[in-house]
């Protein structure tokens, strides 16, 4: 136990060291540089979108980058107390930019407003100067801005809306003041994946182990642990078989590299400095080969397993009949688990993809009869990580039928944001409630064939409660809103 605890706290030491020598600089300034790449792209797409240029592809490929960048804010920081003080206001951050996006690509489908090439403008300077965004927001609102009584185009009001989030994300992003307290995100969860990975990590194992006691290896517990490692960490994988050809070319390579300097290398030398200097350019290789997305995989599996088969800890001559057995027990285990991914329910990405889309669908439904059940940054989450998901399963997919289920996905997330908008209305303006709700009860019935109607009537409702001269100038800013999110039910129904 000492032993253990010793070793391990060493080598965290040791990778702490070595980090802060080679990778110098805090975790704030890297990620304050990696927001505002993303701030550019999305800059760059919201300035073609305005323009009616905007691509399905580019969108779809930067919403499902903020389930990336929420993972890097997340890991970021537990190794930074600023930003691990800063977690909420980042991902709120994140959440204003993935419904600029949203917002975005509803332009190339809207008929534009008159000042929208003015604003694409401004969005193009914010593109090439993101840190500068002062001006080019400025400039941007103040071409968006009209009067809240203004009817006569609610395309106008979409693009004061788009302005809003972009303002939101970059101000939350660069700010030093803690707004937010942060708190766990709630992650895309698919119920029937879970009980397929349970049932083909039990079957995997189970089968590893008659193969273990029938044959009476001696190294066959060894395939049965990594058979059991294999399909735990390509339980989360898309394609779970592709995963696993990468990393039986990486234990390839870490069996011929650890033979190398077992047999041929290591023997001629002794000490601590010399095997440092045989081994360390292998190591050093696949650290840098684990940072490219095409050679991760085999890349992890190298560096997870060569230093175990050069053993430097045993005698200086290893046994070949034992080096031998290991690496045999390694290739058979991933060739094992990974022919498990294959033959104990395949993947099949259409049917992945269905079961996405009519998780959103009925996602929508739930969310409409009780929008209490889920938060803006929550529902813009889930459904990032569901883009993300149908992006991977649809790169076979011929690209009519990828882009129509993307469409049918942003719609889905549109809605919601929709349904999240006109609920948090009728909360504070009690003169808009009766109205919501009988939208919301109709989208909570799934009836399509009266959504339209509906959705329309309620738009014009609030339209004339936003023009009563009764309220305020500040509460008919506060219809605003809701014309827009009725709207786009009635636009997106049927999707």
């Amino acid at each position: 136990m000492v032993a253990r605890v010793t070793y391990i706290s060493l080598g965290i030491i040791v990778e702490a060291c070595f980090a802060a020598v080679l990778a110098p600089g805090t975790p704030s300034a890297a990620l304050r540089a990696r927001f505002l790449g993303f701030a550019r792209s999305v800059a760059n797409y919201t300035s073609s979108a305005l323009r009616g240029k905007g691509d399905s592809a580019t969108l779809q490929g930067l919403i499902a980058a903020t389930v990336e960048l929420d993972a890097v804010v997340e890991f970021a920081s537990a190794s930074s107390p600023d930003v691990g003080r800063r977690l909420g206001q980042l991902r709120a951050a994140i959440a204003a930019a993935t419904t600029q996006l949203i917002f975005a690509g509803a332009f190339e489908r809207h008929p534009q407003s008159p000042v929208s090439s003015d604003v694409a403008d401004a969005f193009a300077s914010l593109a090439a100067d993101p840190s500068a965004e002062a001006p080019s927001l400025r400039a941007a609102r103040e071409l968006a801005s009209i009067s809240a009584s203004a009817p006569e185009s609610l395309s106008s009001l979409r693009l004061r809306r788009l302005v809003d989030a972009a303002e939101s994300s970059l101000q939350l992003a660069s700010s030093r003041k803690i707004a937010l307290s942060p708190r766990s995100m709630r992650r895309f969860r698919i119920e029937r994946a879970a009980a397929v990975n349970a049932a083909r990590a039990f079957l995997a194992v189970i089968a590893a182990s008659v193969f273990w006691i029938e044959s009476a290896w001696s190294s066959g517990g060894s395939v049965v642990v990594i058979v059991a490692i294999v399909v735990s960490l390509f339980a989360s994988r898309p394609d779970g078989v592709s995963a696993g050809i990468g990393f039986v070319q990486g234990a390839v390579a870490a069996i011929v590299v650890a033979g190398l300097c077992s047999f041929v290398l290591l023997p001629a030398v002794s000490g601590f400095p010399a095997l440092a200097s045989i081994v360390a350019p292998f190591l050093i290789a696949g650290g840098i080969a684990m940072r490219f997305p095409k050679t991760v995989a085999a890349a992890s599996s190298f560096t997870l397993f060569v230093w175990d088969l050069i053993a430097p800890d045993k005698t200086l001559y290893v046994d070949f009949s034992e080096f031998a057995n290991g690496a045999l027990a390694l290739l058979l285990g991933i060739a094992c688990g990974t022919l498990m991914f294959a033959i104990i329910f395949p993947y099949r990405p259409v049917r992945l993809r269905k079961t996405i889309l009519g998780a959103m669908r009925r996602n929508v439904v739930s969310l409409a009869a009780d929008p209490r059940r889920s938060s803006h940054q929550d529902w813009l989450r889930i459904g990032a990580e569901r883009v993300a998901r149908h992006a991977a399963a649809s790169r076979g997919a011929p690209a009519e039928t990828r882009d129509h289920e993307f469409q049918t996905l942003l719609a889905g997330m549109t809605v919601g944001i929709a349904v999240l908008t006109l609920s948090g209305l009728s909360g504070r303006e009690p003169s808009s409630a009766r109205t919501v709700a009988a939208l919301l009860h109709v989208v909570s019935l799934d009836r399509q064939d009266r959504l339209a109607a509906i959705a329309l009537r309620a738009e014009h409702k609030l339209l004339r409660l936003g023009e009563d001269a009764r309220f305020s100038p500040d509460r008919q800013q506060d219809f605003i809103l809701g014309p827009i999110a009725c709207a786009d039910i009635g636009r997106l129904a049927g999707s």
